[in-house]
Formats: C-alpha cells, sequence, structure tokens
C-alpha cells in the first residue's frame, strides 16, 4: 500500500462503496480521502490484529478497507 494508491472503501451502514486515495500509511493504520474533488473526507482507519482489514468511524457510520 503506497500513497496515491486507489482503494475501495465500503460503508458498513449504507452498503455503498466508493473509491479513495490513500493519503497516508502507518504501521497500523491508513488515512483515506474519498469524495468529490473539490470536497475530500478523511478517514482513518486502524488494522484490525492479523488481517488485511482496516476499520474506521467517519460521520457516525462505520467504513472498511480490505488490502491485497
Amino acid at each position: 500500500m503506497r500513497i496515491g494508491d486507489t482503494v475501495k472503501v465500503d460503508c458498513t451502514d449504507t452498503g455503498k462503496t466508493q473509491d479513495g486515495t490513500v493519503h497516508r500509511v502507518g504501521v497500523d493504520y491508513l488515512e483515506v480521502l474519498v469524495g468529490p474533488v473539490n470536497h475530500k473526507a478523511r478517514i482513518i482507519l486502524r488494522k484490525r490484529a492479523n488481517t488485511r482489514l482496516y476499520v474506521g468511524n467517519a460521520s457516525g457510520m462505520e467504513f472498511t478497507v480490505t488490502t491485497a
């Protein structure tokens, strides 16, 4: 996973999926930007132990990203 990569961000509350751009990468987190060019939303997702799943919350909803 690298800065600038495109990932699929799933909203578990609505069941919708949207493309997001990786903005920052840490040992156990991703910061992803989603939304239109002029109004990006930032979601910080934490990695679940021993999985490829990242989970985060924003605007009262839960979001997930699964990495390769």
